[in-house]
């Protein structure tokens, strides 16, 4: 893999609130946290995109959704925070969080939905400052799906109930796996 290179330049990832302006229109990007979403939180989705945009909701590579063209950005924000689809402040783009999909399900070495839901707590209590919107965490259940995408930071599942913590894809520790 060739070095990554530095970005220069401020961070033009959007979120909720803050949208990016392309040639259709405003582009928000809805952070979900291990690319979980709720049927209620889905619907919301797809009607703001309705109302406020093209009509089309864009699954991104990191598990994320993205609305176009919206006329009214500010209208779709509120509406995505009344239904807990972003953060006030830097938390908005912050939370890449990615996971097994099917972790708990199918192989691995169980659920990672709890760590999952703490890490965005956590990123959504911190004050988070100079962190990129396209820096990435990764929550991988043992079958190294999740640390094929070489997130920034992440853990995977060990068989003896620890995990492995990776940084820029080198191995820093293993530590042991809390759950409530």
């Amino acid at each position: 893999m060739p070095p990554v290179q530095p970005r220069t330049g401020a961070d033009r990832c959007p979120g909720v609130l803050s949208t990016h302006e392309a040639r259709d229109g405003a582009l928000a990007r809805i952070r979900l946290p291990g690319g979980r979403i709720r049927p209620d939180q889905l619907a919301v989705a797809a009607r703001v995109a309705q109302d406020h945009g093209d009509g089309h909701l864009e699954l991104t590579s990191r598990g994320n959704v993205q609305l176009r063209g919206l006329h009214d950005p500010d209208a779709a924000a509120d509406a995505l925070l009344a239904i807990g689809l972003g953060s006030p402040g830097a938390a908005d783009t912050i939370r890449n969080i990615i996971g097994s999909p099917l972790a708990g399900r199918i192989g691995g070495h169980g659920s990672i939905d709890e760590t999952i839901t703490t890490l965005d707590e956590a990123l959504r209590g911190a004050p988070i400052t100079g962190l990129s919107g396209r820096f990435l965490f990764g929550v991988d259940d043992g079958r190294g799906d999740v640390l094929a995408q070489h997130p920034d930071v992440a853990v995977q599942w060990r068989p003896d109930g620890h995990v492995t913590l990776i940084v820029a894809d080198t191995t820093v520790g293993v530590l042991p796996r809390v759950e409530a």
